[in-house]
């Protein structure tokens, strides 16, 4: 009797091993006899299934649209994951482009001014020259070779501030390109009037 017991509980311990791996299998299962083990294990069984308790025995079918439902829930659940997952990740790559927008046009800003002060510079340092060199132009009579030299350094700026106008004409507004277009035009104006008047000088 001893050993029929434990066999007994043996079986149903194997039994409740097999149920919770593999739930799919119980319907291939069927015992013949109405003995105690059959309905102690049909209560169990019974006990396990859930809702639907109008029978001891679940079909196939039942049993796979469970576990197809349960697996539709994982997969959706997944599925959310990941498009949260991807909005997140959507979010940061806007956050990333707008900022390296806003770098770019504070950038962009500062070459534009800086390209400006330094025209304005280039301009007054050329008003400068040519005021310094129509001064020597009229009040020295000695320095001939000393005059020949700054307006040579005249010519060099003059074509140093055209290739600078030439680069800053993109970046800066039609206003102060034609401001500063028509000061250094003035200024060049200037310039060859002192030429004119110290080549006469050196004639």
């Amino acid at each position: 009797m001893t050993s029929t017991t434990d066999t007994s509980a043996s079986n149903l311990r194997d039994s409740d091993v097999l149920r919770r791996s593999r739930p799919y299998l119980f319907h291939q299962y069927k015992p013949q006899k109405k003995s105690r083990r059959t309905w102690k294990f049909s209560v169990r069984l019974r006990s396990s299934l859930g809702p639907d308790r109008r029978g001891c025995w679940m079909s196939a079918s039942t049993q796979l649209a469970r576990l197809d439902e349960k697996n539709l829930s994982q997969a959706l659940l997944q599925l959310e994951e990941a498009i949260a997952g991807l909005a997140e990740t959507t979010r940061k790559i806007a956050e990333g482009m707008r900022t390296m927008v806003d770098n770019t046009t504070g950038s962009t800003r500062k070459m534009v001014e800086s390209l400006k002060n330094m025209a304005e510079n280039t301009a007054e340092n050329m008003r400068k020259l040519a005021e310094s060199t129509r001064q020597m132009a009229e009040n020295t009579t000695e320095t001939t070779e000393s005059v020949k030299k700054c307006l040579a350094v005249v010519q060099e700026n003059d074509a140093r501030l055209q290739v600078l106008l030439g680069k800053m004409a993109p970046f800066l507004p039609q206003k102060v390109d034609g401001n500063l277009t028509e000061s250094v035009g003035r200024d060049l104006g200037s310039m060859e009037h002192s030429k004119s008047s110290a080549l006469k000088w050196n004639g």
